[in-house]
């Protein structure tokens, strides 16, 4: 790749994003953990993090995931082109390589200068984050692509050295460790886990709701940086039948019939005497309101076959069909399990019942996202809370990951061509603590379980629940933009 078609990418990327400030473009005073893109998945392939192993921090090699010895700081070079940085480690050192062009090895060094200068140059995949990393002080060299070996160890971690081409051994995937977070604001006052936001029929009024209860029943005019919800009560009322009875009541949602404005159905699940959850629904006749939602299934839904139950629902109107499914997580981790499912059925929604079509089908599980850790062992994974969107021809399947009260809890994103999969899953996280911003002075964690909502002019926006203390997990909902870039989701910094 000579350096005018790395100038001429550099230049289309930063200009194409220059109105919104994108977590997946490296920038100076950033903290960056950085995964080799290797041909097998995590956790068959684990040693992927450059890492520098502590204390002697003398080498670079690969690693099993990423943490404190993981993370390297990027420093900008003075006259340099855009995306050179130096990259410094947490114990003081630099990411380094020699002079000479018949040494290839990738070390650490105490000061930053020439050998210590990285460019990051765009793949062209399309893919978020995904670059090749030039030894910038050595260009002349023929071996200057920072890269890892085919062959995957799994018992040790693997050497880093240089390459003389760019290919799938040589590319890197940025994720965002830390930066200089402005405050998060959040649109609603006092805690709300598991939101929901969905619009009036003529959009002239947007309604949210929580996690729990009879469920809360919010309002605001808008939806834009400062809006403002406003508790109007709760949305359930009427005499709940057995399914919907025991009050532990989880991310209920709530579809709009189209073409009968005063009609909608909630979907939610609720605790059983068997310990699971089930997803039942209820309609409201009389529009949005106060405990207008008084007529529920006689009986839950029967959905994923087995014990485990079914948690998280979603309705999704296909554009381009005008079907309805219910999406939902079959909550497996409650059993052990160390992988959690993603399933999907047709729905043919009527004025005041809702008959089941064809049988459900899993459309995506948890496989391959280390980032998304279960309880259930150290290579469980979990995903839950589905929201589904339809875009440029492809369907966006937008979920949480992780433990809902930790750290590592966040949003991502998969996308397909056809409603039932295959889907791609996208690489990175589309959300998670380190890009969700500050609350209070306090770095926000554990973003996950989002809402999504477009405004009057079709700006999408996130509604996400976050919390400042593992212990407590008093989950309080913020609100940020979404842009697409090459058909993939991207979170815009947070607004101050």
């Amino acid at each position: 790749m000579n350096a005018f078609i790395v100038v001429c990418v550099l230049g289309l990327l930063l200009s194409s994003l220059a109105a919104a400030a994108d977590p997946f473009i490296p920038t100076s005073g950033w903290t960056i953990y950085l995964e080799g893109v290797r041909a097998a998945p995590w956790p068959s392939c684990p040693y992927r993090f450059l890492s520098y192993p502590a204390p002697a921090c003398n080498e670079a090699n690969l690693w099993d995931g990423a943490g404190i010895d993981q993370d390297f700081t990027l420093e900008s070079v003075p006259g340099a082109t855009a995306l050179t940085f130096y990259l410094k480690a947490s114990c003081g050192q630099y990411l380094s390589y020699p002079g000479p062009c018949d040494q290839h090895e990738v070390n650490m060094w105490p000061y930053a200068g020439i050998n210590q200068e990285f460019t990051f140059v765009p793949t062209g995949s399309g893919n978020p984050g995904e670059y090749f990393i030039v030894a910038q002080g050595r260009a002349s060299c023929p071996y200057h692509y920072m890269s890892f070996p085919v062959p995957c160890s799994t018992d040790a971690p693997d050497l880093v050295n240089l390459w003389y081409a760019a290919g799938p051994e040589q590319t890197w995937r940025v994720y965002p460790a830390s930066y200089p977070a402005p405050a998060a604001r959040s649109p609603v006052a006092g805690s709300c886990a598991d939101v929901f936001t969905w619009p009036s029929p003529n959009q002239d009024k947007y309604y949210l709701s929580c996690t729990g209860g009879d469920i809360a029943f919010q309002t605001a005019d808008d939806i834009s940086e400062s809006t403002v919800f406003a508790n109007k009560g709760s949305q359930l009322g009427g005499s709940p039948p057995a399914w919907c009875s025991n009050g532990n009541r989880w991310a209920p949602e709530t579809y709009q019939l189209p073409n009968a404005p005063n009609i909608s159905v909630m979907v939610v699940a609720d605790l059983q005497s068997d310990g699971s959850h089930r997803i039942g629904y209820v309609y409201s006749h009389k529009g949005a309101g106060p405990q207008h939602w008084t007529e529920y299934s006689p009986n839950y839904l029967t959905l994923s076959p087995g014990t485990q139950g079914d948690i998280d629902p979603h309705i999704f109107l296909d554009p381009t069909t005008n079907k309805t499914y219910l999406i939902w997580k079959s909550d497996d981790n409650r059993i052990g399990i160390q992988t959690t499912r993603i399933w999907a059925q047709e729905l043919i929604i009527h004025n005041d019942h809702i008959d089941q079509v064809g049988t459900p089908q899993v459309i995506m599980d948890s496989t391959g996202l280390w980032w998304a850790t279960g309880f259930n062992g150290e290579w469980s994974t979990l995903v839950e809370g589905p929201e589904m969107i339809y875009r440029d021809g492809y369907y966006f399947l937008l979920f949480a990951g992780g433990q809902y009260c930790g750290w590592n809890y966040g949003e991502g994103a998969a996308r397909a061509t056809s409603i039932f999969g295959p889907y791609e899953k996208m690489g990175t996280p589309l959300l998670w603590a380190p890009i969700a911003g500050t609350y209070q002075g306090t770095q926000l964690r554990g973003p996950g379980h989002a809402t999504f909502v477009n405004d009057r002019a079709g700006q999408l926006f996130i509604i996400f629940p976050a919390h400042t203390d593992d212990d407590q997990c008093n989950r309080l909902p913020f609100i940020g933009k979404i842009h697409f870039v090459n058909n993939w989701p991207r979170f815009d910094v947070p607004f101050g």
